[in-house]
């Protein structure tokens, strides 16, 4: 996950209702939609998907440049 604590992460985790596993894409994973497929894989719904992609947004446009 991009910029968060495993803290943080594990809350996500534990609001959406699904493990923090889940929430970490395959190792091989590098472009935004390759993270939506790698979601996908592991059994995230559409909507959880969303609120996971949404928060990747928010942590990018928070880091400093």
């Amino acid at each position: 996950m991009v910029g968060t604590t495993l803290e943080r992460l594990d809350r996500i985790a534990n609001a959406l209702g699904v493990q923090m596993s889940d929430l970490m894409p395959p190792p091989d994973v590098a472009e935004k939609s390759d993270l939506e497929v790698g979601f996908r894989g592991r059994g995230l719904s559409e909507q959880e998907i969303k609120r996971v992609l949404e928060f990747i947004e928010l942590v990018e446009k928070a880091r400093p440049e």
